[in-house]
């Protein structure tokens, strides 16, 4: 058998031959939901939440985040959809809170973790990472307005 991690692969197996005989194994003993799942290319998690952001403002804990541009696809070299750009403001009342205002997530996330139970809701994580990167991280270290 050959370590590869803590896994042992018996010789002459590849991984993916390996993965599958272990899904086979499973699915004889009725422990695994064998039915072919269908992933969400990131283009596709990219399009709902650039087209499915419909408020540009939202309202947490006294203070508005205002979408002031976006979001937008961000593309890598070869042209492929890999994340979000969206500009934004953050205001405390009527009084601007400082922070950088352009904000960009690489692959992100369509699903969130409430009571426990995964949510999939684009919009709603787009705006959870969006509240959260403004909230720990308003600006990185030596950025002025």
């Amino acid at each position: 058998m050959a370590s590869r991690g803590k896994t042992f692969i018996p010789e002459g197996m590849t991984d993916v031959e390996y993965i599958l005989f272990q899904q086979r194994q499973a699915a004889e003993q009725n422990t695994i939901d064998t039915r072919p799942r269908i992933a969400t290319p990131k283009k596709d998690r990219v399009r709902q939440i650039v087209r499915g952001v419909k408020s540009k403002a939202q309202i947490r804990n006294g203070r508005r985040l205002v979408i002031e541009r976006g979001p937008s696809a961000v593309r890598n070299d070869a042209g492929e959809v890999v994340g979000v750009s969206v500009y934004v403001r953050l205001f405390e009342g009527r009084v601007e809170v400082p922070i950088d205002r352009h904000r960009i997530f690489i692959n992100p996330p369509i699903q969130l973790i409430k009571n426990g139970k995964r949510v999939r809701k684009p919009i709603e994580t787009f705006w959870s990472i969006l509240w959260e990167s403004v909230e720990t991280n308003p600006a990185s270290e030596g950025w002025r307005p």
